[in-house]
């Protein structure tokens, strides 16, 4: 797993509204799936925001730092915090590969936990549509967080739903911009797989002086040597 949560849910909940509400999905069906969003309101109020979201215009899905802002209906994923996660083995994991590519039996794929949070912003023209986007789009993410599982995530869930702050919040609206944001959180573990033969890194040891370096070309230096011990320029002799 790459741990790219936010570019995940974009394409999970582009993907999700076209062919559950949107174009894709039948008339018919995106409207039923659209109304089952919103238990105990009249249909009739449901399809009145149907009709402004999907019917009259086209939700706009990016990413934070897309373009495209300025047009709305908007969806805008954003990548809040990676935090590493404290797994009961440890922060490190190691996996021995079996050898698939046989040339690779016997290496180590190093990995740990990461934490990763996203806020998902829905933006109308107005409160009410709003509203009805962020509770679409929240039933979405609800309904793939299977697919997340399958993928290779470890877990996703539900942090809380946020308004801006009060300044912010008014500053968009005299815009006519309305908005509203859920945060995400999943748990994916980062890996690094072994390098293909000739790219493996050449790790030289490191010295360090507290005076200006001096390249020297001299394979048998002086005690102020800037030479590493192979006798390549740039080594720097050890403070006592």
């Amino acid at each position: 797993m790459a741990g790219l949560f936010d570019l995940h849910v974009l394409a999970a909940v582009q993907n999700g509204w076209r062919h559950m509400i949107g174009a894709t999905s039948t008339t018919a069906n995106g409207q039923i799936n659209f109304r089952r969003c919103f238990p105990f309101v009249e249909d009739a109020v449901v399809d009145t925001w149907y009709q402004a979201l999907v019917v009259d215009s086209d939700v706009k899905f990016r990413s934070h730092a897309s373009p495209g802002h300025d047009q709305f209906p908007l969806v805008v994923v954003q990548l809040q915090s990676e935090t590493p996660h404290t797994h009961f083995l440890g922060d490190a994991q190691y996996e021995f590969i079996e050898g698939s590519p046989p040339e690779h039996k016997g290496q180590y794929v190093t990995g740990f936990v990461v934490s990763q949070e996203i806020d998902l912003f829905c933006a109308t023209g107005t409160h009410e549509l709003t509203r009805a986007l962020f509770t679409v789009l929240r039933s979405l993410m609800i309904r793939l967080t299977p697919q997340f599982l399958e993928a290779g995530y470890l877990s996703v869930e539900y942090l809380s739903a946020m308004e801006l702050a009060a300044e912010e919040r008014f500053a968009a609206e005299d815009a006519g911009v309305f908005l509203r944001s859920m945060r995400w959180r999943a748990l994916a573990q980062i890996e690094a797989h072994p390098l293909e033969d000739g790219t493996t890194p050449v790790g030289l040891p490191w010295f360090v002086l507290s005076s200006d370096l001096v390249t020297s070309l001299n394979l048998s230096p002086p005690p102020d040597r800037v030479l590493d011990p192979e006798g390549t320029p740039g080594g720097v002799e050890p403070i006592d």
